[in-house]
């Protein structure tokens, strides 16, 4: 699909050309939907909508029956007879079944014949619906007992024992207690244990997040050959087909790093530099001072994370004679410079004094420690990092080297073995870590939860999709939705903050050559307090939407909010005239053109995105239903690269290298930011881009000529546009940014963060129906309809309630009666089977106008006919404070299109990056 040609625009829109690479990421259920077949209370089902119909019968009594008796309460002078009639009249009303049937069949012989004979068909249908509920427990007792030996099954599997291990070592642990437990008689830890293990099924079997064996990947090519928008090789899909591909936890060379450093004589040994970036002036040394934040050791993923300042160092003899000692790019040993600096001074630099000086500037991050850093572009990280320690041919470096080879191989044995011996492979390697850490002076070391990350794969050349149908249909619609997604763009706002920044300090064609005092003062005199407003400022109030702060007003600002406005006025007057009971609204081109044409000019001459989408049947037709929106530029194959080596027979590395050439703007180059994040397996991947950005106190790896100092950027304004662009002095180029990590670009530090708003990323979260659909209010569910362009599902039926409206006595309702309580609810509100819900997480005690952020736990998937799951969607109703909201499942079941051999079913999405260029370059 590499620069296929997609059907022309409308005139209303820019002339463009698409590029897209020649490949997709699948990931896929490595369990078929039928396995939650076997968790499927269908009897007790069949129980509830047998009471449910009763109840309905009595419904249609109720209101002309309790009428018809109201004249006979008021004539009756026998109290004994009238307070019998009103309590006969009170039980018709409220659906209720009389106390003593005999004494009420005495009471209504008395009424006329007529009425008394459709009270007595009342009483009987009264009677049965009285007798079926109460058979609930028993079908109910006899099922459970089948459904929980059926969930014991699902546990013992080995894909979900594996995922499971790795996920949740607790978990793992406890899981041989609950599958040789008694069905008919779970102790109340059992239950808990029953809990958990039911949401890892669910998660299995009906997501597609990919962790371990819990959900794999696959690499998909475009073809003119292939079957449609996804075609899948049965024989590929099922859990046996998996490929596994380890890694260890690169957070474990970080606590190396600090054992290290931390020891004299291991530090003596190590060639130190001065930080990149640095500059002076005849009283004081910058730098950009960077902190690492070690991450916490239990969490299941250990991130350590990075403080970024300005810091100034005042000159004096011994700085003086450090940076004559240490040129810039020149490395020597630690005890060398020492020896050094003492021997130019000796009466004034004692030895001791000198190490704790240099000490002290290596926290300050002055002084840095290129061997200690990770090589995220590595093929084999662990290694490349042994590799180069054993270079000092010290025996504590040869000794380390070893160590961290046998916990890679390890690693790799990891692969290929049973449940069993993966067990035995954990616990090795966390005696491992602390042994290694212990022989580098760690006193009680401790060793991350997760040593080791597993993905896992299908196998080569499994997946395709037919080029024709995906230009013809959901890529040329798709093309239409991005022209309004730069109105949801996360990024917009902080670009447009920089570029007012710069005005106001440059003026608009102006030019600044000093980047880090631009970030410093850029952070320091605005963008910190902006971000603090943007946390808490209320995007709507009252469903009205509110203008973003414009605090150097610009106009792109005033028309961001002017689209938006734009947007939800469309939006309101199509769903004014959506009918109530149609499920889907369908928005038309004249929609996108409305909104796209109050858009202000962005960066037009590249325009990258990538969707998770779902490829399935719904209502009869062939729909591609839009999950999310991402940015492009490959970042969505980064993650999975090492999955998919060039061995294999695809290169997938070299074939993006070869996509983002061809995008890339005439006089513009790509450069990757890598953001200092280099102990986190998040950000391992190969190199794509051309050259890498290297930041203040970075290392960098690469040639010395695909590296771009900061120090050789500069910002320059376009007098006529108002637009910012960075430049390299040495290439005469643009440069833009790529960042290929997946940490959320406000996570990254204050360096990184300015750069990426010189990039091209996107990330827009497409909310069409704020300020459309009316808040919920005191109603007891509200909701909206699916939204659809073309082909594409945009957003799926939602309904919406706050767990304080649900029925009295539902949630927390035990057995059969949970199952009734929530079919009688989801059946009254028309809500399908199959749902995702989502809680709203808020604090209680939190402030209602404190915070404008909704803040949403994730999507559990929730059957209302398996009790086992009414028992999460419980546990979230009651943890919800706000609101819980249901999503319908689409595709549903029958729509999904990935079958196996025999015709078994699964759950699949695919991301498919789709990078739109300008024409004229």
């Amino acid at each position: 699909m590499t620069n296929t040609d997609l059907p022309d625009l409308p005139a209303t829109t820019r002339e463009t050309a698409l590029s897209a690479p020649p490949h997709f990421m699948l990931r896929v259920s490595p369990l078929p939907w039928e396995r939650l077949s076997g968790l499927h209370f269908s009897r007790t089902v069949a129980w509830a909508d047998a009471v449910l119909g009763l109840e309905d019968r009595l419904r249609e009594y109720a209101v002309p029956l309790s009428d018809a008796i109201e004249p006979f309460v008021g004539g009756e002078t026998d109290d004994a007879h009238r307070r019998a009639l009103i309590n006969l009249r009170r039980d018709v009303f409220n659906l209720r079944t009389p106390r003593d049937p005999d004494q009420t069949r005495a009471t209504i012989g008395r009424l006329p014949a007529e009425l008394a004979a459709t009270l007595l068909e009342w009483l009987e249908i009264s009677v049965a619906h009285r007798r079926r509920r109460r058979e609930g427990a028993d079908v109910f007792g006899e099922e459970l007992i089948e459904r929980r030996r059926a969930l014991q099954r699902l546990a013992s599997l080995p894909v979900l024992r594996k995922g499971i291990m790795l996920a949740s070592p607790s978990l793992d642990e406890m899981l041989p207690r609950y599958m040789t437990a008694d069905p008919s008689s779970l102790s109340k830890r059992a239950r808990r244990i029953e809990r958990s293990v039911s949401e890892y099924v669910y998660r299995t079997v009906a997501k597609t997040s990919p962790f371990s064996t819990l959900t794999a990947v696959a690499l998909g090519g475009f073809s003119d050959d292939a079957d449609g928008l996804l075609s899948i090789d049965a024989d590929a899909l099922g859990e046996n087909r998996l490929v596994s591909h380890t890694r260890l936890n690169l957070a474990i060379l970080a606590r190396v790093g600090e054992a290290i450093i931390a020891d004299d004589d291991l530090l003596d040994d190590l060639p130190i530099a001065i930080s990149s970036g640095w500059t002076t002036d005849r009283k004081r040394v910058r730098y950009m001072r960077r902190q690492r934040r070690v991450g916490d050791a239990s969490a299941a993923m250990t991130l350590d994370t990075f403080d970024e300042n300005v810091f100034f160092l005042a000159h004096s003899d011994i700085v003086d004679d450090l940076f004559r000692l240490l040129p810039a790019g020149a490395t020597r040993k630690f005890s060398e410079v020492r020896r050094l600096l003492h021997e130019k001074s000796p009466h004034d630099r004692a030895v001791d004094d000198v190490r704790r000086y240099l000490r002290h500037l290596v926290r300050l991050n002055l002084v840095t420690v290129p061997m200690l850093v990770v090589n995220i572009h590595a093929s084999d990280p662990i290694r490349d990092f042994g590799d180069r320690v054993a270079r000092l041919d010290r025996p504590w470096a040869k000794t380390l080297t070893e160590d961290l080879h046998r916990l890679n191989d390890l690693v790799a044995g990891f692969i290929g073995c049973g449940v069993d011996e993966r067990r035995l492979i954990l616990r090795d390697l966390h005696s491992e870590v602390k042994e290694m850490l212990s022989r580098l002076g760690v006193e009680s070391p401790e060793s991350p939860r997760t040593v080791l990350y597993e993905d896992t794969t299908l196998p080569a050349g499994a997946v395709a999709a037919n080029t024709g149908s995906w230009r013809d249909g959901a890529a040329a619609d798709l093309r239409q939705v991005a022209r309004i997604l730069p109105l949801f763009d996360a990024m917009s706002s902080h670009r447009l903050m920089a570029r007012g920044f710069f005005h106001a300090r440059f003026g608009r064609g102006g030019r600044c050559d000093d980047l880090v005092k631009f970030t410093h003062e850029f952070h320091l005199d605005v963008y910190d307090q902006y971000l603090r407003y943007s946390f808490n400022h209320k995007s709507f109030i009252d469903n009205e939407y509110q203008d973003q702060e414009n605090w150097f007003k610009m106009p792109e600002v005033t028309a961001l909010d002017d689209a938006r406005r734009t947007l939800i006025s469309e939006m309101r007057r199509r769903y004014a005239a959506h009918g109530d009971d149609a499920h889907e609204l369908v928005l038309d081109q004249d929609f996108i053109d409305t909104v796209a044409a109050k858009l202000p000019p962005m960066d037009d001459d590249l325009d990258p995105r990538a969707y998770f989408v779902q490829v399935g049947d719904v209502d009869g037709d062939r729909r591609v239903v839009v999950n999310r929106t991402y940015t492009g530029l490959s970042l969505l194959f980064s993650r999975f690269q090492h999955c998919f080596p060039a061995s294999d027979g695809v290169d997938l590395a070299g074939a993006l290298r070869d996509h983002l050439r061809e995008i890339t703007p005439e006089g513009a180059v790509l450069a990757e930011v890598t953001g200092g994040y280099d102990t986190s397996n998040l950000n391992l991947h190969a190199e794509v881009t051309p050259y890498e950005i290297v930041c203040p106190g970075e290392i960098s790896f690469r040639d010395p000529q695909d590296q771009i100092p900061v120090e050789d950027l500069y910002v320059v304004g376009d007098e006529e546009t108002g637009r910012l662009t960075l430049r390299s002095k040495r290439l005469g180029k643009e440069v833009i940014p790529v960042y290929l990590g997946f940490l959320m670009p406000m996570a990254l530090p204050e360096m990184q963060r300015l750069l990426l708003t010189f990039s091209r990323t996107r990330i827009a979260s497409l909310d069409l129906w704020s300020g459309t659909d009316q808040p919920l209010g005191d109603a007891e569910i509200g909701g909206h309809p699916r939204v659809r362009f073309g082909d594409l599902i945009l957003v799926r039926r939602v309904w919406k309630t706050d767990p304080s409206n649900l029925p009295e006595g539902m949630v927390g309702a035990e057995g059969a009666e949970r199952v009734l309580g929530w079919h009688r609810w989801a059946r009254t509100h028309k809500l399908p089977r199959y749902v995702f819900v989502t809680p709203d997480a808020v604090d209680p005690d939190e402030d209602d106008e404190a915070d404008g952020a909704v803040r949403f736990g994730k999507p559990q998937f929730v059957d209302f006919e398996d009790y086992f799951s009414l028992g999460l969607l419980d546990n979230l109703a009651e943890s919800a404070n706000r609101r819980l909201v249901f999503t319908e499942m689409l595709p549903d079941s029958e729509g999904l299109v990935a079958k196996g051999p025999n015709g078994e079913r699964y759950v699949t999405e695919l991301t498919i990056e789709i990078n739109e260029a300008g024409m004229t370059k």
